[in-house]
């Protein structure tokens, strides 16, 4: 008896250990989880020289099999200490009330405000409109939510960050209001679905890369204050026919859907959507830009008239079909990678002397190899 006693409090004395194993894992588990989530809430506000009331939206997924949307607002100052949170019944009524004291001077005039708006359970979520008073889009805020066909940016958005919208798989089309002023780099990127996307006239600057991998997006008009466009904005928009400048625009036109600066000297962008096997450049292009005819795959040949003296890098970087290219004798320099990926470009023509054709300078040494053994023809 006295040993059976013995063999059950060993194993009571067992049990309760694993049973305190187990209780220490659970709470383990869950003070990590609530550390991750607070992790991805309380990330740095945006450093803003102009003193933007910044929102953002944070994303992030709850436990629950139900997805479900909660907003909340923390306001703080630069300095991290917080000023006031809201649920989102008061955030808008408070957002229009702070605007209003700040254009005043009345609202904090010592210090930068930054809002943030917390959004759970978003990424399977198919619409959203964001609220108004908002006026900065995160970076990133939207990535990666694949079931997202509606965005809705309000009025008071002068911002949209870095690759706010990337990878939005599902998202068709999208209309940036008339108060924004500049698209991040990357924010469209990956949205494969994206047909259309109506450009305000009060935008300015479009990031690199913004568009780029928006393989359904057929033409683009840029308006008429749009003076910078990041490097590669347009690149892998495999049906991309059109770039439109407005004719107003003092930095930008276009003819037949290609993309020059304002006289025309440099050609910016050739949509890769473009069907034409055969293009002439016109006789004003003393420049041929980055990237200018990257992924033209339908591109077998292309005339380049006597004014061209520079050829840009990747100018025509994996123009896989393109066949035949004539410098002429104006060509001055080619700069690096120009014509990578052109796998059936096997020779280079040339119009000028062979001092003219070794003055050309390069530091690229495929180009100089295809320089070398160039083949002259008469000019028409």
């Amino acid at each position: 008896m006295t040993e059976t006693k013995k063999r059950k409090g060993k194993q009571n004395y067992a049990d309760a250990f694993l049973l305190l194993i187990l209780i220490v894992i659970i709470i383990s588990f869950t003070i990590l989880r609530e550390t991750k989530r607070e992790d991805m809430i309380e990330r740095p506000p945006v450093e803003n020289e102009d003193g933007w009331l910044c929102i953002s939206t944070y994303t992030y997924e709850t436990c629950d099999e139900e997805t479900t949307i909660e907003y909340g607002i923390k306001i703080t100052t630069d300095d991290g200490q917080l000023i006031k949170k809201y649920n989102s019944t008061e955030m808008s009524n408070y957002l229009r009330q702070l605007r209003a004291s700040r254009a005043k001077g009345t609202a904090y005039p010592k210090q930068k405000l930054y809002i943030s708006v917390l959004v759970r359970g978003f990424h399977d979520i198919e619409s959203f409109d964001l609220p108004d008073g908002v006026e900065y889009v995160w970076p990133r805020e939207f990535e990666n939510c694949h079931s997202l066909t509606h965005v809705g940016i309000p009025n008071s958005a002068k911002l949209i960050g870095d690759f706010a919208f990337r990878d939005c798989l599902n998202l068709k089309d999208l209309t940036v209001p008339n108060s924004v002023t500049e698209i991040g780099k990357g924010t469209f990127y990956g949205c494969k679905s994206l047909t259309s996307v109506t450009l305000p006239a009060s935008l300015t600057k479009i990031g690199a890369i913004a568009f780029e991998n928006c393989t359904s997006l057929t033409s683009v008009t840029l308006p008429e204050r749009v003076a910078e466009i990041g490097a590669n904005c347009f690149r892998g928009c495999d049906r991309l026919h059109s770039v439109t400048a407005d004719g107003n625009n003092p930095h930008f036109c276009s003819e037949d859907g290609v993309l020059y600066n304002k006289d025309k000297t440099v050609l910016i962008c050739y949509p890769k959507g473009r069907e034409e096997p055969a293009f002439s450049i016109p006789n004003t292009v003393t420049e041929i830009g980055f990237a200018a005819f990257r992924d033209c795959k339908n591109l077998t040949s292309l005339t380049l008239p006597d004014s061209v003296t520079e050829i840009g890098e990747y100018a025509f970087r994996d123009c896989k079909n393109l066949t035949s290219l004539i410098l002429p004798d104006s060509a001055t320099e080619i700069l690096g990678c120009a014509f990578n990926g052109c796998d059936q470009l096997q020779e280079l023509y040339y119009t000028g002397t062979r001092e003219q054709l070794k003055a050309i300078r390069t530091k690229e040494k495929q180009v100089a190899k295809m320089l070398k053994h160039a083949k002259r023809i008469d000019a028409e």
